[in-house]
């Protein structure tokens, strides 16, 4: 938590400074109504893009930099502020909800969010809600009493904003620098075996599925059929969206080249590692929803068939490129919850790569896009997926 408190502290004292009325930030670019500041007297330093509603008169802030710790962790936050709202917040129960094409699909409510002595709230935040908001149209406030609209504010840009202040955090080191450290192995306990799949979008990093690094007993093996594996390191998480980001020194044999534009229909292929075997399957079917349960937007529906094991596995398109991550299979259970006891065959979930996309920016990651490519057959493309695509394995926690 010390990552929450430290970015906390910097808000308030941002805040504090008349909303840069004073020498408190330095400007460092601008991309359409988001102001992007740099600010190196608290944390490790600070990158901001804020934008001021002319309407409402609030001011919205989405804050990035690195922990004072010795590793200088990302750390991000958000803050808003109205000067009518002074004195008032403490008593205010409001409520943030994140919208999407007229959809609320993401929420908080002030409890969350410590107020501000001048009118406002505060927080320090996970990167998947910053990813979260770069996907939303609009944040719409709301005293959850009255049911009175405090503000409804539009997020154009949002997204060019966010990786505007990425790019400000990635030109400017840590303030106190220190020297990262590897992190230690621990001896893992006996228990059962998980197994699950993972692919390069980078030399060293590797994504996958949080639901399969999330009951290690220490660090996962990532390895290639028939070669030794190399420890896999946990970087970073995103719950919400199902995502993990691992650094390991395996040397990969390619990295996956992604796309994000999907259409309704088109070919899908899935390439992976089920029930811990160590001999890869390639199945093939057709993206049936451009969406996933609820029209969740991160996510998208296939009819490749894929098993346990499956998880974190690439789900490409004809070219070989990578549409989404699998994360997910309609069981019996669930079919007989939500459709009547109707049971599909082969409808399973990815997250998207826009999702997968957005995730890594906000760890400095930039993953390989490739718009325009040539049709493979499909005994080219499982080549193509047996050179970005490992086994994760490790033991369960007791």
């Amino acid at each position: 938590m010390k990552s929450l408190r430290t970015i906390a502290m910097a808000a308030t004292a941002m805040l504090a400074l008349s909303c840069y009325s004073a020498k408190a930030a330095e400007t460092v670019g601008q991309v359409g109504w988001w102001k992007i500041s740099y600010l190196s007297d608290f944390a490790a330093g600070v990158c901001i893009s804020s934008t001021v509603y002319q309407k409402s008169n609030i001011l919205l802030e989405i804050f990035t930099g690195y922990d004072t710790n010795e590793t200088h962790d990302v750390i991000w936050g958000i803050s808003i502020h109205n000067d009518a709202w002074k004195g008032n917040t403490k008593n205010l129960n409001a409520l943030f909800e994140m919208v999407k094409d007229g959809k609320v699909f993401n929420g908080w409510t002030v409890s969350n969010m410590p107020p501000l002595k001048n009118g406002g709230w505060f927080s320090g935040v996970k990167s998947e809600v910053i990813n979260n908001l770069a996907d939303a149209t609009n944040i719409v406030i709301t005293d959850k009493d009255t049911k009175k609209v405090l503000g409804n504010l539009s997020l154009t840009d949002s997204t060019k904003a966010i990786k505007a202040a990425i790019e400000c955090r990635k030109n400017h080191t840590p303030v106190v620098q220190a020297t990262r450290t590897s992190p230690t192995d621990k001896k893992e306990k006996k228990g059962d075996v998980i197994t699950g799949t993972g692919f390069f979008v980078r030399p060293g990093f590797i994504i996958t599925n949080m639901h399969v690094v999330a009951k290690c007993d220490g660090a996962p093996i990532a390895k290639y059929p028939g070669f030794k594996g190399e420890v896999a390191y946990f970087k970073a998480g995103d719950d919400q969206n199902d995502l993990a980001l691992l650094t390991t020194k395996l040397v990969s044999d390619g990295i996956a080249k992604l796309r994000t534009k999907l259409k309704l229909g088109e070919f899908g292929a899935s390439y992976g590692f089920p029930y811990g075997t160590l001999t890869p399957t390639f199945t093939t079917g057709n993206i049936t929803a451009i969406t996933g349960p609820k029209n969740d937007s991160t996510m998208f529906q296939f009819s490749a068939p894929v098993q346990p094991g499956n998880s974190g596995g690439p789900l490409m398109d004809s070219m070989g490129r990578v549409l989404g991550v699998t994360n997910a299979i309609m069981t019996t259970l669930a079919a007989a919850e939500h459709l009547n006891g109707a049971v599909p065959q082969n409808v399973n979930y990815a997250v998207s790569s826009a999702t997968v996309i957005n995730f890594l920016s906000l760890h400095d990651i930039e993953a390989v896009e490739e718009p325009n490519a040539t049709k493979l057959d499909p005994e080219e493309i499982a080549a193509q997926a047996k050179k970005f695509t490992v086994q994760l394995t490790c033991n369960a926690k007791s």
